[in-house]
């Protein structure tokens, strides 16, 4: 089935932050399942009172970690990709990328781009000319200069439809897709913060005069919440393993809280909890430490600490 029927980003609440050992048990499931599609994800979000989004989250995670674990096998096995892609095409004269997609064990809009990239690459054309073709290609513009490598543009082009209809990790309608749910968790919050009478400033508001990176929205007058002080918020639309986590918080959180000051992430659909910190003890609670606290949630409890110098970013 395509991408739309299979996903629901649904706004649902998430269940609460899990032990590694439940995110262990769902993560083997998934594997021993294969692709894991929507139906199947939704009965894993049942049998462990987790959310169907949580699910999502943690697939999501786990495609791109395999991904990232098998870059280097994947562009030595390109060459043969495109072989048996133009092969395939040849001889069905149909579209193929689905079926080659799962022998390959790859997401199928990543493949037939990467094929894409490849032929054109053959033709010694300059990247700039290959990245606008290939944009043009997703478009739904056919480029005849792949005839030359043996290609039928119409049959590519049908290739490239099912790719980014039928791959729920990558491409285009993916992105647009993350990209609107980010943006209504985003709004979400910053409701959260309204009815509770939070004065906010946002990403837009301060990058009128700052050009580094900014949380979804800085307090000037500080909340305390469960007896941390929060001075930033950053929504995040996703799960959080490890990965994430860690990545994140050399990314962005650590320079929050160096710019702002102590600060709080909420990731919607959960993360798990009892981490361990390769330098010993919980990763949230040496974050803590490092000044912001994690929840899946915005707090119930939240008390607007007007007692303290507020803070105006520049």
């Amino acid at each position: 089935r395509s991408l739309g029927s299979r996903r629901r980003w649904t706004l649902c609440r998430c269940t609460g932050a899990m032990k590694y050992a439940e995110y262990k048990a769902i993560r083997a499931e998934m594997e021993a399942d294969g692709r894991s599609h929507g139906v199947v994800l939704a009965d894993l979000a049942l049998r462990h009172n987790q959310s169907y989004d949580t699910l999502r989250g943690i697939l999501s995670a786990m495609i791109t970690e395999k991904n990232m674990m098998n870059a280097r096998l994947q562009r030595e096995r390109l060459p043969e990709h495109a072989e048996q892609y133009r092969s395939m095409q040849q001889a069905r004269r149909e579209p193929v990328i689905l079926d080659l997609a799962e022998q390959a064990d790859m997401q199928p809009f990543l493949l037939i781009r990467s094929i894409l990239e490849h032929e054109y690459e053959q033709l010694q054309l300059p990247k700039s000319d290959i990245q606008a073709s290939i944009r043009g290609w997703m478009e739904g513009r056919a480029d005849d200069r792949l005839a030359a490598r043996q290609l039928d543009s119409a049959l590519l082009l049908a290739d490239i439809q099912q790719g980014i209809q039928y791959d729920d990790s990558y491409g285009p309608l993916v992105e647009s897709i993350k990209m609107n749910v980010g943006h209504e968790y985003e709004l979400r919050l910053h409701e959260c913060l309204r009815n509770r009478g939070v004065f906010f400033m946002t990403e837009t508001h301060i990058r009128m005069s700052a050009r580094q990176k900014t949380p979804d929205a800085v307090l000037p007058t500080p909340i305390e919440v469960d007896g941390s002080i929060v001075r930033w918020i950053e929504s995040k639309a996703s799960f959080g393993d490890k990965r994430t986590l860690t990545q994140s918080y050399e990314g962005q959180f650590g320079p929050y809280c160096r710019r702002y000051g102590p600060g709080m992430v909420i990731y919607w659909f959960g993360f798990i909890e009892d981490l361990d910190d390769v330098n010993g003890g919980k990763c949230l609670d040496n974050w803590k430490r490092a000044g912001f606290i994690i929840r899946d949630r915005f707090p119930s409890d939240v008390v607007l600490r007007t007692d303290l110098p507020p803070i105006m970013p520049s």
